[in-house]
């Protein structure tokens, strides 16, 4: 259900508020209600045992259409610190983001099934909807964690689909998900989170690389090794412009590009952008996203400082700051897909569609 920005507002008061009277009630009695006692605290950051918060998540920030959704949109208590290793047998337990200093797992009900359900078209908004808890892990702790983790590009076929939005590609990712024993990812938001981190100098080049490999083996884990034939994981444009990192990395994984004609694509992401309520657009909730996490080919240094250029004075609010936010991210990611276009699984998309379906 989408909101307006005032519901947006009162959840920060709301949070200002949490935090002043938490940091009352932490420098009388020692005991926090967001982060548990002081005790608590020193041994999750000494011990990697009892590293990893659980918290309860009371409500959520307002539903802002295309807005997305960060670590402070979320309102939660203190539950118990444990060890991290319980996320990767608990299939309710999906990485949903990053900050500066740790990523955060999204907890669900049993009930819930964000990733396998066809009633999902985007995984990144049904896990903030559904989001019951929260499980918090420092990055200092994110290598130990996946360094025991088998390789699942060995044990079934991981696929990607880069594509440069407004051409298809959730409909492929509903398709593949419709499959027996298929598990698609239809748009992470923990890659495009990391994306967003690294274009806006919040983390360095080294940092996000490494992030980046803890961050899709986490996505594809596969619980008490019950392993599906094929994981399917479509990209958001911002991240599709990871091929090489994908290559170097994980070189078993397969991958599409699905692009779409340039003008029905403009035209087709200028009648969404504009759908969303002018307020939003004018006070920059929606369009700090977009211009924050415009794609740029990450092996050419000049990129970043080139496309902050052309969107430092840009507020998406008219029909031209749209169109140029627009065709600057789509010539960033043609631009990486004609460059590494011999990693591309170029016009097979319905021939591997076909070869999982005959599989049964």
């Amino acid at each position: 259900m989408q909101t307006t920005p005032q519901g947006y507002f009162i959840h920060k008061v709301a949070l200002w508020l949490l935090h002043c009277i938490d940091f009352l009630i932490d420098s009388i009695f020692g005991y926090s209600l967001i982060y548990g006692s002081r005790h608590e605290r020193k041994e999750a950051e000494e011990k990697y045992e009892k590293s990893a918060h659980v918290v309860s998540v009371l409500w959520k920030a307002a539903n802002l259409k295309g807005y997305i959704k960060h670590l402070d949109n979320f309102f939660y208590i203190h539950k118990s610190y444990v060890n991290p290793d319980c996320v990767l047998n608990m299939k309710t337990a999906i990485l949903y983001g990053h900050n500066k200093t740790h990523c955060f797992f999204v907890c669900t009900k049993r009930e819930v099934d964000v990733i396998d359900s066809p009633k999902y078209n985007l995984m990144g908004p049904a896990l903030f909807i559904h989001a019951t808890g929260l499980i918090i892990i420092p990055h200092k702790f994110l290598n130990k964690l996946t360094l025991g983790m088998e390789d699942t590009s060995k044990k079934c076929i991981v696929g990607m689909v880069h594509n440069v939005q407004r051409c298809g590609s959730t409909l492929l990712a509903q398709i593949f998900k419709a499959i027996p024993n298929v598990r698609a990812l239809s748009e992470p938001f923990a890659l495009t989170l990391l994306h967003l981190m690294y274009v806006n100098d919040q983390i360095s080049w080294d940092k996000f690389n490494d992030l980046f490999v803890q961050t899709v083996k986490l996505l594809i884990k596969c619980e008490n090794g019950n392993y599906p034939s094929h994981i399917i994981i479509k990209l958001s444009k911002a991240s599709s412009v990871a091929i090489k990192m994908y290559k170097v990395h994980f070189p078993n994984f397969i991958h599409i590009f699905n692009g779409r004609e340039i003008k029905p694509q403009m035209e087709s992401r200028l009648r969404m952008l504009k759908s969303f309520p002018t307020l939003n657009r004018y006070l920059g909730f929606f369009m700090q996203d977009v211009a924050k996490s415009a794609p740029y080919p990450y092996d050419d240094p000049k990129g970043h400082k080139i496309i902050w250029q052309q969107l430092q004075n840009l507020r998406g609010v008219s029909e031209e700051d749209i169109c140029i936010i627009n065709s600057t991210s789509l010539a960033a990611v043609y631009y990486t897909a004609r460059k590494y276009r011999q990693h591309f699984e170029t016009g097979k998309v319905l021939v591997i569609i076909f070869a999982i379906v005959r599989t049964y």
